[in-house]
């Protein structure tokens, strides 16, 4: 794990050192610090799956890193995946909701003197409850996640940058 961390902390210290190397001057230095891509863990060095990306100094979304290196089924990938957790949040949130509102048309009925029973009060609701927390769940841990591990994620802003180097160096 420690050779695996040097060599992605290598990788990334490789494109700024590469443009300094290539003899950037300081306009060439500037435009190419603002149009770099970065990347960064967002948790401990331990967990390397989820992690953010950077234009210049700007954050931006996966969907945008991964259209930006222009990996588009990748981008199609992470749009899906970003839609899909926002329908599991909102489907837990209705079913939630489903539930609150049996429980409030349930204490609404007059109560019978024949219905002593008041152990099964809750039975319809609780599926709803369940299965709207599991949803939740399910979009929340979903919605956190990056579809490329970080190692690749540095490899393809990597390959970004050089090109950008390459074309800042050309244009002028």
């Amino acid at each position: 794990m420690k050779y695996c961390l040097s060599f992605i902390l290598c990788l990334q210290l490789t494109g700024s050192a590469l443009a300094q190397e290539a003899g950037l001057t300081g306009k060439q230095m500037r435009e190419f610090n603002q149009l770099k891509l970065t990347i960064e863990p967002k948790d401990k060095p331990d967990n390397y799956r989820r992690w953010k990306s950077f234009y210049g100094d700007d954050q931006i979304t996966e969907l945008a890193f991964f259209t930006i290196t222009g990996d588009t089924d990748k981008a199609k990938l992470a749009e899906t995946f970003k839609k899909e957790a926002k329908q599991k949040l909102a489907v837990g949130g209705v079913l939630i909701l489903a539930g609150l509102g049996l429980i409030l048309a349930e204490n609404s009925q007059p109560k019978s003197s024949e219905d002593k029973s008041n152990n099964h009060k809750y039975n319809i609701s609780l599926p709803f409850f369940c299965f709207g927390v599991g949803f939740i769940t399910a979009g929340l841990a979903q919605n956190g996640q990056n579809r490329a591990p970080y190692s690749e994620a540095v490899y393809m802003a990597n390959d970004y940058n050089q090109k950008l180097m390459i074309q800042i160096m050309t244009d002028f």
